[in-house]
């Protein structure tokens, strides 16, 4: 966190090897219940520091903020964070200011801590250890796009077979696949053309593109561009990507800054679960798949019992017709009173010879009463285990909607209350009890859209704040998100009422579908049985939208 001037800004450093970067947010990151080890270490040293100078090293993506914090002694002391955004092998270094200890004659300083420590046993050359001196990667000696003469680009001793993108990329510092294509296109030549097959021409155009585009980024005339094919980035720049914003398909949006850009994008990539997220999810699946098995041998156990009324109608015919079988008999082909036409029609029946043919009918009798007692405990069975996947399955929902530890706090207690997590301890589940769930909530010019992420939020949105006359929204048959629209003394316009079906739909199980089955209805037609699990309720004269989230 970031004050300055009387306001407050958050900083975001990543080293995460998809997401890796740095840049100012506009939205407050919750801060995880248990710090890390090394954010306490950051904020042990940095907390109370002022930001000296924030230095880019060289083209390279590699970020050194400059910290000074008062010592001991009351000395002003200099703190290094350095962002090294490169890939897999991106880190976040805290280090001290100064020369290095260890005679290599780097003017490095010596690193405190990082939050990945690189040993020898995965870099026999730079290694990235407390104690060690910290020297930067190795740098590259290529011109800088920035400042570079566009007439030095011209290669007099180039190989004859190296395509004109592969030299640009690798000769000049600032260039990457987008920028070169980009000069390409502006110059009319083709990525792929030998770099000795251009003739002055194509040279005097690129050195001519190299120079507009110069123009552009020094002059900061942007804008500050992203290139999304659907949901996936395909390109963040900061000037005008032409050669993308002419293909089908693509989206192109611009943005004031080049920050709003990299946020955008960072917001726009999904983060890895975290480890409790796969572990809740591990857990829900695994009892999923449990009730999967077992919903699968009640079905089976259901149809065996379905055979009750066939011992029945044995015991009714041996009963009729039991001075038609000997003594002795261990089968008897007698008529079936249930047929059509009893007389034309017969039934096999298999006896026990030991018994009479009265005490055969009564043993099928009593064959019955245990089967239909089966079958009811049964279909009672295969209904509660219905139930219960439909209860786990909207916990998986709520786990994908979950964006704060809270949310998995409640998801977490949930799971405890079926027995499949820890109980909480006293404290924290005083805590939660006592902490308001959190929803999701949208503010429109006529209305307010409630929406919850988990079954604790949805009894709560649903039956604390939602008033008789709101408009309830769920996805039909599809585990997701209780969605309520606050109507006040108004009726809600159209557009609103549409929005909060497709929110619906959207904060469901069916959000990848292209159209969703949304209910609708007024809240007091909506009620919650007793002893149901948390989210469950039934409701009544709903009305049914089909929309795309």
């Amino acid at each position: 966190r970031l004050f300055n001037a009387g306001k407050n800004y958050s900083l975001l450093l990543s080293a995460d090897a998809r997401h890796a970067g740095v840049f100012l947010v506009s939205e407050v990151i919750e801060n995880p219940a248990v710090p890390p080890a090394f954010c306490m270490l950051l904020r042990k040293h940095l907390l109370g520091g002022r930001i000296g100078a924030v230095v880019q090293t060289g083209r390279d993506r590699i970020i050194t903020i400059d910290i000074d914090v008062r010592g001991t002694g009351g000395n002003i002391e200099t703190r290094q964070v350095i962002v090294e955004c490169m890939g897999k092998r991106s880190n976040i270094i805290l280090a001290t200011s100064g020369p290095g200890s260890d005679n290599t004659g780097n003017m490095g300083g010596i690193i405190i801590d990082a939050i990945k420590r690189i040993g020898p046993a995965v870099s026999r050359t730079r290694q990235i250890l407390p104690g060690k001196a910290y020297f930067p990667p190795p740098h590259s000696d290529r011109p800088d796009f920035s400042t570079i003469n566009a007439d030095m680009v011209y290669p007099p001793d180039a190989p004859d077979t190296v395509p004109i993108e592969k030299y640009l990329i690798n000769s000049v510092a600032g260039i990457g696949p987008t920028a070169a294509k980009e000069l390409l296109w502006r110059a009319g030549i083709s990525p792929q053309t030998d770099l000795k097959s251009l003739d002055g021409q194509a040279w005097s155009r690129l050195t001519g593109a190299i120079r507009s585009l110069q123009a552009e980024l020094n002059g900061f005339k942007g804008p500050p561009t992203i290139v999304l094919d659907g949901d996936r980035l395909v390109a963040i720049t900061a000037y005008q990507p032409t050669h993308l914003s002419r293909l089908a398909g693509l989206r192109t949006l611009t943005f004031p800054t080049l920050n709003k850009a990299a946020e955008y994008a960072f917001s726009r990539t999904a983060a890895p679960e975290t480890s409790t997220v796969m572990t809740l999810r591990k857990t829900v699946t695994a009892e999923l798949e449990r009730l999967e098995r077992k919903k699968r041998v009640l079905q089976q156990e259901l149809a065996e019992a379905e055979e009750a009324e066939t011992m029945k109608k044995t015991g009714d015919i041996l009963m009729a017709y039991a001075a038609l079988v000997p003594p002795g008999a261990t089968s008897a082909s007698l008529p079936d009173l249930y047929a059509e036409f009893p007389g034309e029609t017969t039934v096999s029946i298999a006896l026990n010879p030991q018994i009479s043919a009265i005490e055969n009918a009564q043993a099928y009798y009593a064959k019955y009463a245990k089967m239909k007692r089966a079958r009811e405990q049964r279909a009672l069975n295969l209904a509660e285990c219905e139930k219960a996947l439909e209860h786990f399955e909207s916990i998986l929902v709520s786990l994908d909607l979950a964006e704060t530890e809270a949310d998995l706090a409640e998801i977490r207690a949930e799971l405890a209350a079926a027995g499949l997590e820890k109980t909480p301890k006293t404290a924290k589940k005083k805590a939660l009890a006592d902490k308001p769930p959190a929803p999701l909530k949208i503010t429109l010019p006529d209305s307010l859209i409630i929406a919850g992420k988990n079954n604790r939020q949805n009894d709560f949105v649903t039956f604390r704040l939602a008033k008789p006359n709101d408009l309830w929204f769920h996805a039909r048959n599809i585990p997701g998100s209780h969605v309520i629209l606050k109507t006040g003394s108004t009726i809600p316009a159209n557009e609103s009422i549409l929005l909060a079906a497709r929110l619906a739909a959207f904060l469901s199980k069916g959000r990848s579908a292209e159209k969703v089955p949304v209910d609708s209805t007024p809240r007091r037609f909506v009620r919650k049985p007793a002893g149901s699990p948390p989210g469950f309720v039934i409701y009544e004269h709903q009305r049914t939208f089909y929309v795309a989230p």
